[in-house]
């Protein structure tokens, strides 16, 4: 049975970002938080927590952690906003990443995958990925239903790069960089019924109800 979920969020930090940067160490934090209770309360899930930051550069923060294991937990508390929007990199060293892991557990029904984008600008610094290499492997590693790729755009319409990626309208959101708290509520909602489902044997494909 299915009862792994790797979660895992890429967080714009360009320059841009400064704006809404303290709205989102709060709203990360207190993410942190709600999926260590959310862990806590369905023993019979385990769920993995990984964090990739981007602007010009990728990083991962903290590796891939498994909740309530008192591992050190991805944080922001270090990273201030700067440089360009390598969006494409950001995407495509994540799925590299996490496909690594994955895979077995993947061919196996053995775990799922939702993978959080937000950002508040379009593509401009890339060096190693395109947005077609991007969309192939979307959509291949869509097709296996257990993963989920989730586009947030914070003071910027998402429409159009969450469509050229095929994300479905549920699976994207349109958000105010002067509620980021909401913003963050709402994706940490949304991940609760995703557990719930998960529970019941369903991995839902569309993240936002």
């Amino acid at each position: 049975m299915n009862k792994k979920t790797y979660y895992h969020f890429v967080l714009d930090r360009s320059g841009s970002m400064k704006s809404c940067w303290n709205d989102t160490l709060n709203g990360w934090s207190d993410q942190i938080v709600k999926i260590n209770k959310t862990a806590n309360e369905n023993p019979d899930q385990e769920i993995y927590l990984s964090l990739c930051v981007f602007d010009d550069k990728i990083e991962f923060p903290g590796g891939i952690v498994k909740m309530l294991e008192g591992s050190s937990l991805p944080s922001i508390e270090n990273i201030t906003p700067r440089g360009s929007t390598a969006l494409f990199d950001a995407i495509g060293e994540s799925i590299k990443k996490l496909d690594f892991v994955v895979t077995n557990e993947i061919v196996n029904n053995e775990a799922s995958v939702i993978m959080v984008i937000l950002t508040d600008g379009y593509e401009n610094a890339s060096k190693n990925f395109s947005s077609d290499e991007i969309k192939k492997e979307m959509d291949k590693l869509r097709e296996t239903g257990l993963w989920n790729f989730v586009f947030i755009g914070a003071d910027f319409d998402i429409t159009s790069t969450a469509g050229y990626f095929n994300a479905d309208e549920r699976n994207r959101r349109n958000v105010s960089k002067d509620n980021m708290n909401a913003a963050y509520q709402d994706v940490q909602k949304s991940f609760d019924n995703y557990i719930a489902l998960k529970k019941k044997g369903r991995v839902n494909r569309n993240f936002f109800s």
